[in-house]
């Protein structure tokens, strides 16, 4: 044998020699397989045994769901919601009213069917009752590109694949201002009193009238400036001297953005007048008449694809 054979054969048992040792000693492993990540399948289909159904707070997306909360600040008590859906298909499960305490969160429509069918339009709106000492500061709408919200209702527009949330913030409401007191609700008329009313029905709030007076006589008052909430009354002018001179009162709403006055009932000597697309109206009343002025809000909406404006019976408008 060569010089050269026997150098690589020496060489080649050297390198077994190590190899065999190092695997003895555990210092040459083989590599372990990496496992694949998961792969995102499709959601599997749910169907609840009920709806409204309570979910965790504070509510997260969930797909093909739409979840209502009430944020955890809010003041206690309970609140309710009146929810409209529209788009629907066979198999979705959803609700028209729901309650809720602050901290708390609920599933009011699920879509349990897999499909690729338009989405669903969720509009939910908090019932605020009239004379509340509460308002709604906040409406927070998460989710797909139709997801909206205004000063008192948010939309989501959940599908198979995606879904929304809605979160409700309440605050205490600031304190009226009933200008020379207040007056029960529904106002009438009192001889010789001017009332100012907000009607029950328009969107929770204080909301800010300013009055001039033209005609008065010497012990006549006057209020300047009232705020009163849906649902109550502020007396604005008294006269306590038997004068037949009459009176006459501006009355103007300073109207909250986002909102509109629909409409002013003027009730008069008896007679009953309603006002459309104005927000200031005249009232007179001398000692032995008065008369009231009732202002009805609602918000000024802008339909938009998948997000419909709310109708003034609670569904949803074009």
């Amino acid at each position: 044998m060569n010089p050269l054979s026997r150098r690589s054969l020496a060489v080649t048992s050297t390198l077994a020699t190590l190899m065999f040792s190092a695997c003895d000693k555990g210092l040459v492993t083989a590599p372990e397989p990496q496992s694949a990540l998961p792969e995102a399948g499709p959601r599997l289909a749910e169907v609840l045994p009920a709806v409204p159904a309570s979910t965790p707070y504070p509510g997260t997306q969930q797909a093909g769901r739409a979840v209502v909360c009430k944020h955890e600040s809010s003041p206690a008590g309970t609140y309710t919601f009146n929810i409209a859906v529209s788009g629907s298909v066979t198999g979705d499960q959803h609700t028209s009213t729901a309650t809720l305490q602050p901290g708390q969160c609920a599933i009011v429509f699920n879509r349990t069917t897999a499909t690729t069918a338009p989405p669903a339009t969720v509009t939910v709106n908090e019932v605020v009752p009239a004379g509340a000492t509460y308002q709604v500061s906040n409406v927070s709408a998460v989710g797909t590109s139709g997801a909206a919200s205004t000063a008192t209702h948010g939309t989501v527009t959940p599908n198979w694949f995606h879904g929304g949330v809605i979160t409700f913030t309440n605050v205490v409401s600031a304190t009226p201002n009933f200008g020379l007191g207040s007056a029960p609700y529904p106002g009438t008329e009192t001889p010789g009193q001017a009332k100012v009313c907000k009607h029950a029905a328009s969107p929770a709030g204080l909301y800010t009238f300013n009055i001039s007076a033209a005609g008065t006589i010497a012990g006549d008052q006057v209020a300047s400036t009232i705020s009163i909430g849906p649902g109550q009354c502020a007396i604005v002018f008294i006269r306590t001297t038997a004068n037949t001179s009459l009176a006459t009162l501006t009355v103007t709403e300073v109207v909250p953005a986002g909102m509109a006055v629909t409409s002013i009932v003027k009730i008069q000597f008896g007679v009953t007048t309603t006002l459309l697309g104005v927000s200031s109206a005249t009232i007179s009343e001398n000692f032995f008449h008065g008369g009231v002025l009732t202002f009805t809000n609602a918000l000024v909406c802008v339909p938009l694809p998948f997000h419909p404006c709310p109708s003034p019976t609670g569904g949803l408008g074009s």
